[in-house]
């Protein structure tokens, strides 16, 4: 069933202390984290954004140094040995998510984003018209 209740999920940010979030003390600094801010991955194991799923995204904290990680899966290997990524696996058990189900769900969330007509406004004459994200 996942963590217990009552037990509060708590996202990476909040428990690597890392200051990458919005606001956060080191997010002018270092930028702001894509797991604290990418919304196609929210509710992932509970968390918020890609608060829970951090091990999955590129650009997010990494290695006993906590460098930010450029390109996915250059090193899983930190990512899987994380305290942080074991602590989400104990408290989702059955339910926990994945890196190949995070990455299922961001290639279904940008074909739907590529695929998804929506009306825009023509900056020229502020009429609506109907647009294709793709287009």
């Amino acid at each position: 069933m996942g963590a217990a209740a009552g037990m509060t999920k708590r996202n990476c940010w909040e428990v690597k202390r890392c200051g990458r979030q919005p606001g956060g003390a080191n997010a002018q600094r270092d930028g702001i984290c894509p797991a604290s801010t990418l919304t196609a991955v929210d509710g992932t194991n509970g968390g918020i954004n890609g608060g829970r799923a951090c091990w999955a995204l590129t650009g997010t904290m990494s290695g006993p140094a906590e460098k930010v990680q450029g390109v996915f899966a250059c090193d899983m290997t930190s990512c899987y040995a994380c305290k942080f990524y074991e602590r989400v696996m104990m408290e989702e058990l059955e339910n926990f998510e994945g890196t190949v189900q995070i990455v299922r769900k961001l290639r279904e969330r940008i074909t739907q984003a590529a695929n998804f007509p929506f009306t825009a406004k023509d900056r020229s004459n502020g009429a609506e018209k109907k647009v294709c994200a793709g287009s």
